[in-house]
């Protein structure tokens, strides 16, 4: 037997109202997801940009590290001091090109890397090679650069200096 007009209506509306209460309450978490949006994104942008900061400066340490143990395995004979330019310049060289590597090596050889070494002999004899690492690189979000020190050299980077001194042989 056929349902009256009216029960098929009643159902209708049943169903009509169940549904506006499960839109009410969607329309609910997006505003709710949105407002928790505003403070979440930040800090996981913040996080990253913080995470990339750390990577390069560990990298750069350990490039810097690199670098100086280069240049302390060079023997410098006959005398065992910086006065032979020709052999400071050249472990140098050498030294500054070990770093740089190491930096290409770790994925960021497209970062501005500034190596340099130097000799000094603190004690009159023996030399100890100072070697320093800046590296200049853009931030991946760029709100988080207030915190950390500001390039001189190029516009919205940031720079990070490792010093590493080593006593050569």
């Amino acid at each position: 037997m056929p349902q009256p007009w009216s029960a098929c209506y009643d159902n209708f509306v049943k169903r009509s109202s169940s549904s506006a209460k499960r839109d009410r309450a969607s329309g609910l978490a997006a505003i709710e997801f949105s407002l928790w949006l505003v403070v979440l994104l930040p800090l996981v942008l913040g996080m990253i940009d913080f995470g990339h900061y750390f990577y390069i400066s560990v990298t750069a340490a350990e490039a810097a590290r690199v670098g100086a143990r280069t240049a302390a395995k060079v023997p410098m004979t006959p005398n065992p001091n910086c006065a032979n330019t020709t052999l400071v310049s050249a472990t140098a060289l050498q030294a500054q090109n070990a770093a740089t590597a190491y930096m290409s090596q770790a994925g960021l050889g497209s970062i501005t890397t500034s190596p340099t070494a130097a000799c000094t002999t603190d004690n009159g004899l023996t030399p100890v090679w100072r070697m320093q690492v800046k590296v200049d690189f853009v931030p991946l979000i760029g709100f988080v650069r207030s915190l950390m020190k500001t390039s001189t050299q190029c516009t919205g980077c940031v720079t990070f200096t490792q010093v590493t001194k080593l006593l050569g042989s």
